[in-house]
């Protein structure tokens, strides 16, 4: 049985009203069971609380770590060159390993166990508008694989929180074998706006759904045209989809929105690319004729959440 208690907040990095800047480890008076909830805060350079910020929420992947993401995606330096706070939840893990989420369906002992993650990333939010000049009209969140699958429950299960999300190689359900019922999320009281991005060649979560092409699995994924569907009718789309090629033909950007423009859902598909975060130190170690090289996941994802604010 897993415990939850909510006491306050504790920041033990900059102070909310310093000009400080940098990473810090923080930490939640929330526990799993006897697990204390943690997360990174990245404070952008120039911060000094004397105006609100937009406030990101990055999830790392399964068996990843904050920390990695942070290092791998950019979003901490793209976050000081643009102005927002940032935060990368840590999931659970053993030894501070093997870290997951609870995303409904998937994965592993956190779904087992029904940990309360999406609890938990509203609580590390609504600590960070108490402590941090936040401006709760412009609160994203973004997640690789595992972590896109809790993006979308958490859009789903808490709309009026987030202006936008993105999920990454990410699936919206699954079912853990052919003879398992399959997981599905309720629709959301809100539409909210959604990113989607995937590789075409992802061998552990297939663009087309079905089991992992890597490994041994008897798990079922949900194709990305139903993370598609289901968020181009919660966010009553009646246009699209509009199609463009870029990256030299080696991504498709597919673009859905509503009657007034208020609320899109756009599909990235990837060529000739597997389960890695799509930019940063990824295709930085690309060939220089690859035109892939000078794509930054990061950077279109900000692009795409600075024209929602939140209603």
């Amino acid at each position: 049985m897993f415990l939850w208690m909510l006491a306050g907040c504790a920041y033990p990095g900059p102070k909310p009203d310093g000009a400080n800047s940098g990473t810090f480890r923080d930490e939640l008076n929330l526990r799993t069971g006897t697990y204390q909830r943690r997360f990174l805060l990245h404070i952008p350079v120039g911060y000094t609380g004397s105006r609100p910020c937009p406030l990101v929420v990055v999830l790392h992947g399964a068996f990843s770590t904050g920390r990695e993401m942070e290092k791998w995606t950019g979003w901490s330096q793209l976050a000081d060159r643009e102005g927002f706070i940032v935060i990368y939840p840590e999931g659970i893990g053993i030894l501070g390993f093997l870290q997951h989420w609870n995303a409904g369906h998937c994965c592993g002992k956190a779904a087992e166990d029904g940990w309360n993650d999406v609890a938990f990333i509203e609580s590390a939010i609504e600590g960070m508008c108490k402590q941090y000049a936040v401006d709760t009209r412009r609160i994203y969140m973004v997640g690789f694989s595992n972590g896109g699958m809790l993006a979308y429950r958490f859009a789903a299960e808490r709309s009026a929180k987030l202006a936008a999300i993105a999920s990454i190689s990410g699936a919206i359900g699954s079912k853990a074998s052919a003879d398992q019922p399959e997981w599905r999320m309720s629709a959301p009281e809100r539409p909210v706006p959604v990113l989607i991005m995937h590789g075409a060649s992802d061998e552990t979560v297939p663009f087309d759904g079905g089991k992992p092409l890597d490994r041994k699995s008897t798990r079922e994924y949900r194709p990305v045209s139903a993370a598609v569907e289901f968020w181009t009718t919660a966010n009553n789309c009646v246009a699209g989809p509009i199609r463009k090629e870029t990256i030299g033909g080696m991504v498709t950007e597919d673009i859905w929105v509503d009657a007034g423009h208020r609320n899109e859902v756009i599909m990235y598909r990837i060529l000739n690319w597997g389960h890695q975060w799509p930019g940063g130190s990824f295709t930085s170690a690309l060939p220089d004729n690859d035109p892939r090289k000078d794509f930054d996941a990061a950077q279109v994802i900000w692009s795409f959440f600075q024209r929602y604010p939140l209603d």
